[in-house]
């Protein structure tokens, strides 16, 4: 895996912040800013970014290429769990909660990533709170998406319901006070 810097690599940090959902809706100097702690990840198809279990210290969202989210299950059989592709985050539950992992994540295809430390999104997420609502709102996609393609399957924990419910309290709580907690 390599790293680049955005600069570096002559590529414009707008152009590819704003086509990430988590930032398509801030300005170029906000933008600059973040851009100036991020780098950029090439990572080659078949790759492993993330392995199931670890601790990472990373945001990863994608410029293009496409990754697999799996779990490995008893012998060598594996369970997707979903597809990453251009715009999409990538670590932020891991991240977030300071938990491990709890899936793999793998090229499919050559792919340009653009990574972000821990200390740096939290700063960002400290000078833009609605960043923070953005975040939740992605990761309380990805959890439902779960919830309803493993519906029939008993593969969910209470864990899993315990974060869905607190993403909704979250952003219930945001919306009722939506200058106080959130600054929207």
């Amino acid at each position: 895996m390599e790293a680049l810097s955005l600069r570096s690599y002559q590529i414009d940090p707008c152009g590819i912040l704003s086509d990430i959902e988590i930032f398509s809706t801030l300005n170029r100097d906000v933008i600059e800013e973040i851009s100036a702690h991020m780098k950029l990840i090439k990572i080659n198809k078949h790759e492993l970014l993330i392995e199931e279990g670890t601790h990472i210290d990373y945001i990863y969202f994608v410029f293009c290429g496409r990754l697999v989210a799996y779990k490995n299950q008893q012998g060598k059989n594996i369970k997707i769990l979903g597809m990453i592709s251009r715009g999409d985050s990538i670590g932020e539950m891991s991240l977030i909660s300071n938990r491990r992992t709890v899936a793999n994540v793998k090229a499919t295809r050559q792919s340009l990533l653009v990574r972000l430390p821990r200390l740096q999104l939290e700063n960002i997420i400290n000078k833009h709170p609605s960043l923070a609502r953005s975040l939740t709102e992605i990761i309380l996609n990805r959890m439902e998406r779960l919830i309803r393609r493993n519906q029939n399957e008993n593969i969910l924990s209470s864990t899993i319901i315990m974060v869905v419910l607190f993403l909704h309290l979250y952003l219930r709580i945001c919306r009722r006070h939506q200058k106080k907690v959130c600054n929207i």
